[in-house]
C-alpha cells in the first residue's frame, strides 16, 4: 500500500486504494481509511446509464493499476495451477454426474495458463488480486472516483487475472442477488469493452482465468461452506465451457438469452 500511494494510487487522486493507517502484526490487522461512494456490487441495480458509467470507471481503474511502475511481490504462485486442479478434482469427486466437464474445463485452463508456451506477452503487472464487486468503491458527483479495499493480496500477476476474476464475480454476484445473469452481463460487457480499449494485453488467458474463478466459487459454495447449492454446478459449468470455446465477448452475448431463474 505504501508503494502504491508513492506512485499516486490514493485520494484524492481519482483512482485508489484506500490509505493505510496502521498495521497490528500481533493480530494480523490492517487499518485503512474508509472508501467513498458504494460498492461496485451496488451498481448493478443502478440504471442502465450509471450502471454502464460505473463499470467504464471500474475498468480505468483498473487499467491504471496495471499501468503503475511499482514492483510489488511476485503472488503468481497465489490461487496457483495446483489449486485450480485439486479444487477441479475434488468438485469432480462430489459430483460424478459432472466430473467429465468439470475435469476438461479445468484442465483447459490450466493448459492455458501454465504450459509452456501461454506465458504472459508482456511479462507481469499489478494487480489487485480479489477483484470482487465489493472491493471497489464508486462516488458519485462529476467524473465517478474509484477506490480499492481489501489489498491483501496485491502483487504481480499477469494482466489477465484481475479481469478475468472481475468478469466472473460479476456473473456471481448477479446471479446470487437478482438470480439473473442479465446485470451482470451488461456490467460485464461494458466493463470488458473498456478495458480492451487500453490495449487488453494477455486477453487470451482471460476465459481461462474466468474458469478459475467459477471453478474456485463453486469450491467455496460446494466443498469449503457446503451450501448444498448444487444447482450452481450446471450454470457455472456453462459460462466455463463457452469462455473456452466460444471467448469472452461472445460467452457473455450468449448469456444475455439465459432465463431469469424465478421463471
Amino acid at each position: 500500500m505504501q508503494q502504491l500511494a508513492e506512485a499516486g494510487f490514493v485520494p484524492p487522486a481519482r483512482f485508489a486504494v484506500t490509505r493505510e493507517r496502521g498495521w497490528s502484526a500481533t493480530h494480523r490487522t490492517l487499518v485503512t481509511d474508509l472508501a467513498d461512494g458504494s460498492n461496485w456490487a451496488h451498481w448493478l441495480q443502478a440504471p442502465t446509464i450509471s450502471r454502464n458509467t460505473a463499470a467504464v470507471a471500474a475498468a480505468d481503474w483498473l487499467a491504471r493499476l496495471q499501468s503503475l511502475q511499482v514492483t510489488l511481490p511476485d503472488r503468481t504462485a497465489h490461487r496457483a495451477g495446483d489449486e485450480l486442479c485439486r479444487q477441479g478434482g475434488l468438485l469432480a469427486e462430489r459430483y460424478p454426474v459432472y466430473a467429465a466437464r468439470l475435469l476438461r474445463v479445468t484442465e483447459a485452463a490450466h493448459r492455458c495458463l501454465y504450459l509452456r508456451g501461454h506465458a504472459p506477452v508482456a511479462g507481469l503487472v499489478a494487480s489487485h488480486g480479489d477483484l470482487h464487486p465489493e472491493n471497489l468503491y464508486i462516488s458519485a458527483g462529476g467524473r465517478l472516483a474509484v477506490t480499492a479495499i481489501d489489498v491483501d493480496t496485491a502483487g504481480m500477476r499477469r494482466a489477465s487475472y484481475d479481469v478475468g476474476y472481475a468478469l466472473a464475480q460479476l456473473l456471481i454476484v448477479s446471479w446470487m442477488r437478482t438470480g439473473s445473469f442479465q446485470a451482470g452481463v451488461c456490467v460485464a460487457l461494458t466493463f470488458w469493452d473498456r478495458w480492451m480499449t487500453h490495449g487488453g494485453t494477455d486477453a487470451r488467458a482471460v476465459p481461462a482465468e474466468v474458469v478459475r474463478a467459477l471453478v474456485q466459487s463453486l469450491h467455496f459454495e460446494l466443498i469449503t461452506y457446503r451450501t448444498g447449492r448444487a444447482g450452481l454446478v450446471q450454470r457455472w459449468l456453462g459460462i466455463a465451457e463457452a469462455m473456452l470455446d466460444h471467448g469472452v465477448r461472445a460467452a457473455l452475448q450468449v448469456l444475455t438469452t439465459e432465463q431469469d431463474v424465478r421463471s
